[in-house]
């Protein structure tokens, strides 16, 4: 104990030296191994693949072989025994143009009874046999291709080869020369158009202001049939006095006072003083069918409880706020008058029914489409062509280059 007493302050040199010299040892062999590693020992050895190799080489996967192996063509074949006419995705059908109606049809139906259009049942020609020469049918050459043919362009003093001619009003009416003439009508006669609701377009649905406003209401008795309601008639800028029960015109309706609400409150201004703000009120109801009821308050707009259908005549540029009942006409002396009626304003898909008083009435329904192509005068920029769709039914024979043409057969 003596001796590590004496020498124990060598004896940690000691072995802190040796512990020196073994991680120096230690140190030197990893540098020295190091310049040992190179890339490839690094490397992950690949593993097997888990399926079978493919041979992307073999003339299993050369397109020329996989293309001209067992090449052939199924014949196009009808789908069921009954279809006169049938195609497949590569060979087109072979179709004409209806002269009619402008709509492609089947061959099919040129060459067999009873040579009916599928669309329009209009009369459809026979093609001409093979071989021999095509027969061109003069009237329906049209030269400036605008749609109307020649012979019918030189009948009524248009130009053949004048295009824009098509897009003009001849009788000023309001429709196209073009337009008349598919609709089957005179170009030339003002009288003799198409139907006049054609020219209506819908532009929006309005929430309108009614004319009147409730001015006062003096309670003088206990009895409110002997109040006096006073009404400011905006458009006049007159007052009338009415009691209640009172028949209340406003905008050709009758509406009939069935409340009156006496209302007051107390606004304080400045130096504390009070004042009272007269806030009555007054219930008017509509005399029709409709039976809607409107509340009027002292010096406060009141609006229509229904927005009124806004249309435009797009030839007179005449705007028409309507509700529902109401009457309108268009046209002048020129061209006829004639009167319609709104029958149903639809608010949820922005349209409105018209009643046009006929004795077989049909459902007119008026939109926000655009139903007749605009009128094009010297110097305006021609629109564009119109579509199959929008050309009618009835319209008269004759191609137009305002529609896809297809060979004819």
């Amino acid at each position: 104990m003596d001796f590590l007493k004496r020498h124990y302050e060598k004896i940690i040199l000691a072995t802190l030296l040796i512990t020196f010299l073994a991680l120096l040892v230690y140190l030197i062999n990893i540098i020295t191994s190091t310049a040992e590693v190179s890339s490839e020992s690094l490397k992950i050895p690949t593993p097997a693949p888990d399926y079978d190799k493919t041979d992307f080489t073999s003339s299993e996967f050369n397109i020329d072989n996989t293309f001209t192996r067992e090449m052939y063509w199924l014949e196009s074949q009808p789908r069921n025994k009954n279809s006169h006419y049938y195609t497949d995705l590569i060979i087109p059908v072979t179709s004409a143009r209806c002269p009619h109606c402008k709509k492609i049809v089947p061959e099919f139906y040129f060459l067999n009874a009873p040579h009916k259009c599928f669309f329009c049942k209009g009369d459809l020609p026979k093609p001409p046999d093979e071989g021999k020469p095509l027969e061109i049918d003069q009237s329906l050459v049209d030269t400036d291709e605008d749609g109307i043919p020649d012979m019918v362009e030189k009948r009524f003093g248009l130009n053949p080869n004048d295009p824009k001619d098509a897009d003009s009003d001849l009788d000023g009416d309001g429709f196209t020369n073009l337009f008349e003439y598919q609709s089957g009508t005179d170009m030339n006669d003002p009288k003799s158009h198409p139907a006049m609701y054609l020219r209506l377009q819908m532009v929006e649905l309005r929430q309108e202001q009614l004319p009147i406003i409730l001015q006062k209401v003096s309670a003088i008795s206990k009895q409110k049939k002997h109040w006096d309601i006073q009404i400011n008639f905006t458009k006049s800028d007159r007052s009338r006095f009415y009691l209640y029960g009172d028949m209340l015109p406003v905008e050709g309706k009758e509406y009939k006072i069935i409340d009156v609400i006496p209302k007051y409150s107390t606004n304080e201004v400045t130096d504390n003083v009070a004042v009272n703000v007269d806030e009555s009120q007054i219930i008017i109801q509509s005399q029709d069918k409709t039976q809607e009821k409107i509340t009027l308050t002292v010096g406060q707009p009141a609006y229509f409880p229904r927005p009124k259908a806004v249309i435009l005549d797009v030839t007179s540029q005449n705007e028409y706020k309507l509700s529902e009942g109401q009457r309108f006409s268009i046209g002048n002396e020129r061209t006829g008058v004639y009167q319609y009626m709104v029958k149903q304003i639809d608010t949820a898909n922005v349209q409105v029914l018209l009643d046009d008083y006929s004795e077989t009435p049909k459902k007119i329904w008026v939109t926000k489409e655009r139903q007749i192509p605009p009128v094009v005068t010297a110097g305006t920029e021609r629109q564009p062509m119109m579509t199959d769709d929008a050309i009618p039914r009835d319209a008269d024979p004759g191609l137009s280059s305002r529609v896809p043409r297809l060979p004819s057969i």
